[in-house]
C-alpha cells in the first residue's frame, strides 16, 4: 500500500511528517512522492493563520483527485485544534496525531484492500513530496533536528500554544544520538527546530536566566561532526552574549531567522512581545560586529489589531535600520482563543496595501543584502539538479546558488565565489 505524505506550516511539521516516513518504513510501508499512485494520503495541517488553514482544508480535496478512492489521514495543528470540524468531512477517514494508531489504521487498511504484496527487491527508500532531496545514493543533504516542542509565551496572536501545548524539551542524549544517526546516513547539514527553541531547557522554577541553547550547541560541536549546523527561528529575548559568542564558529551557519514580528513598541507591546525594537536593532549591530556577513531574516505581521499608520510607519523604519536579509510578510490572521481575537480588527484593504508597502522595502534590502555578498567566496551545499540542467544549492548565509558541473556535485559542499551569474534571485 502506497503512502502519500503532505505537510504543510513550519519545519516542526517537515519533522513530524519525516519521523512518520521513518516509522511507514520499518514496518514495511511502501511511500510513494506521486499522490496518484496513493492509497493512502496523510496530510499535515497547519493553523498557523487562516491562509494556512484553509490550504490545509483545500489539500484534501485537491489531493483526492489525483486518486479519488484513497484513504485520508489528518494530522498536525489542524487536527489538534479543529478535529470535530475535520471528522464532519465526507473525505476525512481518520482525524489523530498518534503516529501508532496512523500505522495501525494503515496496516488495518492494507489488510482489507489486500494491497499488501511482498516483494524480493530491497527495501526502497522514497521521498515524502517535497520535504527531502536526496541523492542518487539515498543520502539526505539536509536533516532537521528537533529539540524542543511547545510554547509557554501566549503571545497575543498566536494558535501554537493551544495546539501544542506546554514547552517541552528533548534530552541532549536524544539529540546529539538523532544528529550522530543523520551524520552516519550522509547528511551534511542539520536545522535545528521546535516551536520555541531559545527557551530549550528553561525550567519554570530553576536557574531561569541561563541559557541553555547555548550549552546544547557547545554540546553539538563537541560531540559531532556534522558539517552544518542551521538554527530555525529564535525571539530576540533569548539572546545572550555567550549566544552569540557560541554562533560565531565555523559549522554553524552564518544565518538568523529572529522572530521580530513589529517594528513598533506600540504593536509589540499589544502583541505581549517581551523586547523593544530599540533592544532588537542593539542586538543586531551587536551580532553583525562579531559575524558581519550574516544574514538576518524575520517574519513580520502587518494590520494587527489597532496598528495605526504611525504604527506601520515605525516598522517601515526600524526595519530598514535592521537590514533584513529576507523578510516574510504577514497579514494578521484572527485565531480564535487568542486575546488579539477581541481586539478592534483593521480592514482588510488595509492589510494588503500595508503587505504591499512593505514588500517593496522587503525587496530592496534582500537585492542590498545579495550585492553585498557578491565577490565573497562562500561554502554552498549542493543539493539538486534543476531543470536547465544547473546544480543548486545554498550559502550557509541562505543565499540560493546554481552553477554548471558535469559529475554529480550532489550533498557536497563546495567553495563558490558569488557573481551575479551563478546566484538565483
Amino acid at each position: 500500500m502506497n503512502v502519500y505524505i503532505k505537510t504543510l506550516g513550519c519545519k516542526l511539521n517537515q519533522y513530524d511528517s519525516g519521523k512518520l516516513l521513518e516509522l511507514l518504513e520499518e514496518n514495511e510501508i511502501k511511500t510513494t512522492n506521486n499522490p496518484e499512485n496513493a492509497k493512502v494520503i496523510i496530510i499535515n495541517t497547519c493553523t498557523v493563520t487562516h491562509s494556512a488553514d484553509h490550504k490545509s482544508r483545500q489539500s484534501i480535496a485537491h489531493l483526492k483527485k489525483f486518486s479519488p478512492t484513497a484513504k485520508v489521514v489528518i494530522m498536525g495543528c489542524g487536527a489538534e485544534i479543529d478535529a470535530e470540524q475535520y471528522k464532519k468531512r465526507k473525505e476525512v477517514d481518520l482525524v489523530s496525531n498518534n503516529e501508532e494508531k496512523i500505522i495501525k489504521y494503515i496496516k488495518t487498511k492494507s489488510s482489507e484492500l489486500k494491497a499488501a504484496r511482498k516483494s524480493k527487491m530491497n527495501k526502497q527508500h522514497n521521498e515524502v513530496n517535497e520535504l527531502w532531496n536526496r541523492s542518487k545514493n539515498n543520502k539526505r543533504t539536509r536533516a532537521i533536528i528537533k529539540i524542543q516542542n511547545g510554547c509557554e509565551n501566549f503571545c497575543s496572536y498566536c494558535i501554537i500554544p493551544f495546539t501544542r501545548g506546554h514547552s517541552i524539551n528533548v534530552s541532549e542524549e536524544e539529540i546529539i544520538n538523532e544528529i550522530k544517526k543523520k551524520e552516519n546516513q550522509g547528511s551534511q547539514e542539520i536545522v535545528i527546530t521546535g516551536i520555541n527553541i531559545g527557551a530549550y531547557g528553561a525550567p519554570k522554577t530553576t536557574e531561569p536566566n541561563k541559557n541553555r541553547l547555548t550549552d546544547l550547541l557547545k554540546l553539538i560541536l563537541e560531540q559531532t561532526n556534522i558539517p552544518r549546523i542551521r538554527l530555525s527561528s529564535i525571539g530576540p529575548q533569548y539572546f545572550t552574549d555567550k549566544l552569540i559568542q557560541t554562533i560565531n564558529n565555523p559549522r554553524i551557519c552564518q544565518h538568523l531567522h529572529l522572530s521580530i514580528q513589529s517594528g513598533s513598541n506600540n504593536v509589540l507591546k499589544k502583541m505581549n512581545r517581551p523586547y523593544s525594537i530599540e533592544s532588537v536593532i542593539e542586538l543586531v549591530l551587536k551580532i553583525r560586529k562579531q559575524i558581519p556577513d550574516i544574514a538576518i531574516t524575520s517574519d513580520v505581521i502587518v494590520g494587527f489589531p489597532e496598528e495605526t499608520d504611525t504604527d506601520f510607519a515605525e516598522t517601515l523604519q526600524n526595519l530598514k535600520k535592521i537590514k533584513l536579509a529576507k523578510t516574510h510578510i504577514f497579514p494578521y490572521s484572527i485565531r480564535s482563543k487568542t486575546a488579539a481575537a477581541l481586539m478592534p480588527q483593521i480592514e482588510h484593504n488595509i492589510k494588503v496595501q500595508r503587505k504591499q508597502t512593505l514588500n517593496k522595502t522587503a525587496q530592496k534590502m534582500r537585492m542590498d543584502f545579495i550585492k553585498s555578498q557578491i565577490g565573497k567566496p562562500k561554502n554552498v551545499l549542493f543539493e539538486f539538479k534543476n531543470k536547465k540542467g544547473f546544480w543548486e544549492g545554498y550559502t550557509d548565509n541562505y543565499i540560493r546558488v546554481q552553477i554548471q558541473e558535469k559529475t554529480n556535485i550532489s550533498n557536497q559542499i563546495k567553495e563558490i565565489e558569488l557573481s551575479k551569474s551563478n546566484i538565483v534571485y
